[in-house]
């Protein structure tokens, strides 16, 4: 397994945490096929992730469109919104959810070249390629949310993304986690691994990792996609981080290290991600409004890794980041939860996602 170790940590707070989540993040191709017995029923909690009287209430009040993702692919520029239900579920079944509704929206902002805000940033794979990711500008994504709450107000926020990174598709990374599964289930035994980082590899580390991968045949442009799938990753967590309440529920779900795992990692929490698996999904009419087109959807499983071990495992439901779905990195639905004790599940279901008028 491999994975990139970025940048230091300290005290681990909510806010802190999630912004080490999304920094020191990697998407590397050493995954394991998807297990059999799952402890957890993705689309079963995406399934049953159904608003609470409470929470359809508020969303009623607040103007909240709460129903249909109409895709309207012809047309392009992030200038859409989009709602999302977000739940905190026992999975024990004992007790009610708590429930966000969140709804998300671009800011107009100037864009081209040299725009204020550009953005380039600079991956190095560990099969020697250097790929160097542009976003024209940095936009502010108004978000506003209805938290668990007798006064049923939006909470007005803000977050900071860079929008070329949004569409950096997840849906593609995806699809080359699932060809790598495919070609080693014919080969097995052979090690393999693929992943990046902000500092150069040798090259005698990039001449034996691309021996090793050889079998797999990525192309330049899989490795380029599958590498920037972490800046997609990283945008939809700096959108987490910026939802009061949201922080702090992650949290809840996250699987606590030990001391030994803290001081066999010197204290150092060399915080990433690694895919696990990837499989084709059907949601259904889980997310598309009656008779419209239906996007291509996989389901996209990674592990985020803290002192060495596991700590969160994300199921995403990604689809093509195209317009409206650009808004949200193509990202449909996500279930969070501890690998280890799987007690709470944390539930984004994707509502409505519209262009702007």
């Amino acid at each position: 397994m491999s994975r990139v170790r970025e940048g230091r940590a300290g005290k681990l707070g909510a806010r802190h945490l999630l912004c080490c989540l999304a920094l020191g993040a990697s998407a590397p191709a050493r995954a394991a096929p998807a297990p059999a017995d799952r402890t957890v029923d993705v689309q079963g909690l995406l399934q049953g992730a159904v608003m609470t009287p409470a929470a359809r209430e508020a969303a009623v009040h607040a103007g909240f469109p709460t129903s249909g993702i109409p895709l309207e692919v012809g047309r392009s520029g992030l200038d859409g919104s989009a709602v999302a239900l977000v739940s905190l579920t026992s999975l024990d079944g004992q007790a009610a959810p708590r429930q966000w509704v969140v709804r998300m929206a671009l800011s107009q902002s100037p864009r081209g070249t040299g725009a204020p805000g550009a953005r380039d940033v600079t991956r190095y794979t560990s099969v020697g390629d250097t790929f160097v990711y542009h976003s024209a500008d940095t936009a502010a994504m108004d978000l506003d949310i209805l938290a668990p709450s007798e006064v049923p107000e939006a909470i007005h926020n803000q977050a900071s993304i860079s929008p070329d990174f949004l569409v950096l598709d997840l849906l593609r990374a995806a699809e080359v986690v699932r060809r790598i599964h495919e070609v080693a289930a014919t080969i097995p035994g052979v090690p393999y691994g693929f992943e990046s980082r902000l500092e150069p590899f040798s090259e005698d580390e990039a001449a034996g990792n691309r021996r090793r991968l050889a079998p797999f045949k990525l192309s330049v442009d899989e490795r380029r996609s599958f590498t920037g799938s972490i800046l997609a990753l990283t945008e939809f967590f700096q959108v987490i981080q910026a939802t009061p309440g949201l922080d702090r529920i992650l949290l809840e779900v996250i699987e606590k290290p030990g001391v030994m795992d803290i001081v066999r990692h010197g204290g150092q929490p060399g915080l990433g991600f690694k895919a696990i698996y990837a499989n084709k999904v059907d949601t259904g009419d889980l997310f598309w409004r009656g008779g419209e087109p239906r996007a291509p959807t996989d389901l996209f499983a990674i592990n985020a890794i803290l002192f060495g071990r596991p700590v969160l495992t994300i199921a995403l439901v990604v689809a093509a980041p195209a317009p409206p779905l650009d808004v949200t990195a193509g990202v449909l639905g996500a279930v969070a939860w501890a690998p280890d004790h799987p007690e709470k599940a944390i539930t984004v279901r994707l509502l409505a996602a519209r262009r702007a008028p």
